[in-house]
Formats: structure tokens, sequence, C-alpha cells
């Protein structure tokens, strides 16, 4: 079910529009809820994840997707989009350097989540590798030396 909400990932408010699966009236609803949130939001502020893995997408509701990118495009910072296939993700890179938008594609949820917390002057994430704790060596007394 498509749904927009403001989500928290460490630290860094998300606006997460939901779109995965979503058909043809849920993706125009979603569009128009998304334009109405925005009015009520700082320009420049808005840090925008939008997953549109397995989305019926429609020249029907093209217009109304170009609208709400125009009308948003003033609050939107930075946006990460998921769920494109190959030549979906080429073509929206190409539209997004001449559109002037601060957009990147991912194909997973967490990498885009990082790129924001990046894009908002946040720390990177370290790196997830283990971190081995050698034990402390017992120290031999003989290795001090002590005046009597």
């Amino acid at each position: 079910m498509a749904a927009i909400q403001f989500i928290r990932h460490r630290n860094l408010l998300i606006c997460y529009t939901d779109l995965s699966g979503a058909k043809t009236d849920e993706v125009v609803g979603i569009c128009r809820q998304s334009r109405r949130l925005m009015r009520d939001v700082p320009e420049n502020s808005v840090y925008s994840l939008i997953n549109i893995q397995d989305t019926q997408f429609n020249v029907e509701y093209l217009p109304i997707i170009q609208e709400t990118l125009r009308a948003n495009r003033p609050f939107v910072r930075a946006s990460a989009l998921i769920g494109l296939d190959g030549l979906t993700t080429t073509l929206t890179q190409v539209i997004t350097v001449f559109s002037g938008r601060d957009v990147r594609v991912f194909k997973e949820l967490a990498p885009a989540k990082e790129w924001l917390r990046e894009k908002a002057g946040m720390m990177p994430a370290l790196p997830s590798v283990p971190v081995f704790i050698s034990p402390v060596p017992a120290i031999h007394p003989g290795l001090f030396v002590t005046k009597a």
C-alpha cells in the first residue's frame, strides 16, 4: 500500500514515499498528499527517499508526477530513489542532470539513507567490519626497574 511519512534514520528526518507495488490511483493520491505535506515545511529542508519498486507506471499519470516534482522542488534538498531497473536508472540519471535536482538512484534502502545523511552534512556510517580487541598481555614483573 502506497504511503508517505516522515521517518528518522540516525537522527536525520527523511520524507519516505513508499510507492512500491502501487497502482495508478494510489500514485496519484500520494502525489497530491505530497504536495500538501510540502507546503508545511521550510524551503530546502527535506531529504526525500522514494521507493518505486514494482510500481506500475502509466503515461496517464506522468503529468501529475511532473507537476508534483515541480511543486515540491523548492522544499527538497536531496532525493534518493530505489527500485529502478537498469534502463530506467540511466534515464532517471540523465533527466536529473538536466533538471538540476540532486537525485541519486540506489538498489537498496540502507545505502540510500546513508547518502541522504551525507548530503545533510552528517558523518557517514563507519564500515561494518568486525573489530577484534586483543587482551592486554600480562606485564612481566622483570620489565620494570625500581629504585630502592
